[in-house]
């Protein structure tokens, strides 16, 4: 199975606060969760975020690796990139702790995200 494509990630790019927000909701729309983000001032109170390449467990973010391991075993097995995960400038997981769990169990080091700022 193959991730549904609902964004292209270019290079070392930023986006603004609304177009993360709607891959965020492209990405919860299409997952298991077949909704809306649900708190989307959290995402709108960034000036930006900065796509990076980040090391799983790296000390300046709070790793969390989702609340349903079915979800993260079942992402595990898909081929191709993980898509980015979204991280708060306070360090803590907007979203994507299902695919960082995911990245940790396929055994990956890093994984592409979105730090806010």
């Amino acid at each position: 199975m193959r991730w549904i494509k609902t964004f292209e990630v270019h290079g070392s790019e930023s986006i603004t606060p609304a177009q993360a927000l709607s891959m965020i909701n492209k990405l919860h729309s299409s997952g298991w969760e077949g909704k809306r983000f649900e708190d989307p001032e959290w995402v709108l109170s960034h000036q930006r975020f900065d796509l990076e390449e980040v090391e799983l467990g790296d000390p300046r973010f709070k790793w969390a690796y989702g609340q349903h391991p079915p979800v993260s075993a079942e992402y595990s097995k898909r081929e191709g990139d993980l898509p980015p995960i979204f991280i708060a400038s306070n360090g803590f997981i907007i979203d994507g702790t299902h695919r960082c769990g995911a990245a940790s169990k396929r055994g990956d080091s890093t994984i592409m995200a979105y730090v806010g700022r």
